[in-house]
């Protein structure tokens, strides 16, 4: 699944960035210490707290970030690597190359029906996507070796949906990409506040897919991304 070349890449950044690394870049810990709890880092990258303790205890006995009371810093070390890899990221985000991901159909908590059948959202999407949503979100759930490829997916650029305010409550923005599986059209969004983790894919579509597809918890699907 996917070129051989884009998989390489995926394994040379596996090899030489964690995912908490990743994700400290992206929060600039390479400029300055990022300020954040062992909990909140946990529930940020999907993974249990003793895990990533235990992970956080490795980089810094193999010099790839410091702590103190100011935050977690990346070292010289880590930051030198990212630098070697920049080229050949950027290589493949402007590449033809589809990134296809597998993960597995999970339940949501609800709130993905309540928030595509806001106008705010819908008429957008209707605008930039030529359909009016169906109330509601399919999850894709990745398992821990395919949130890299989410990461680099973000990385693209997407079609923006603003947010607005509803009720008095102000609603972040959409980053959102067109996905294909089950050979169907899906929109992919990424709320800019979510209360899921990196590892939840949420997709939307003119239909509902759970139903048309008769999917279940539990059953793998693929996703591809041009």
């Amino acid at each position: 699944m996917g070129c051989p070349h884009y998989l390489k890449l995926i394994g040379k950044i596996r090899r030489m960035l964690s995912e908490i690394e990743v994700f400290l870049l992206k929060k600039g810990a390479h400029v300055s210490p990022l300020k954040v709890t062992e909990s909140e880092l946990a529930a940020t990258l999907s993974m249990p707290q003793q895990t990533l303790s235990r992970r956080l205890i490795s980089l810094e006995k193999g010099g790839r970030i410091t702590r103190t009371k100011d935050g977690i810093l990346l070292t010289k070390k880590s930051t030198s690597e990212a630098i070697s890899l920049k080229g050949s990221i950027e290589a493949a985000l402007e590449s033809s190359s589809s990134i296809e991901m597998r993960g597995e159909i999970v339940s949501g908590i609800g709130e993905g029906k309540y928030y595509m059948s806001l106008p705010g959202y819908k008429g957008q999407l209707t605008k930039l996507y030529g359909f009016e949503p169906y109330p509601g979100t399919l999850n894709v759930k990745l398992p821990p070796e395919e949130v890299q490829k989410r990461l680099l997916l973000r990385e693209r650029k997407g079609l923006y949906i603003k947010g607005f305010e509803h009720k008095g409550k102000k609603l972040g923005g959409l980053i959102s990409y067109v996905c294909h599986f089950n050979g169907t059209s899906a929109v992919a969004i990424f709320p800019e506040k979510s209360q899921h983790g990196l590892n939840i894919i949420e997709l939307v579509g003119p239909i509902e897919f759970r139903k048309k597809f008769a999917l279940k918890d539990g059953e793998q699907v693929d996703l591809s991304f041009v």
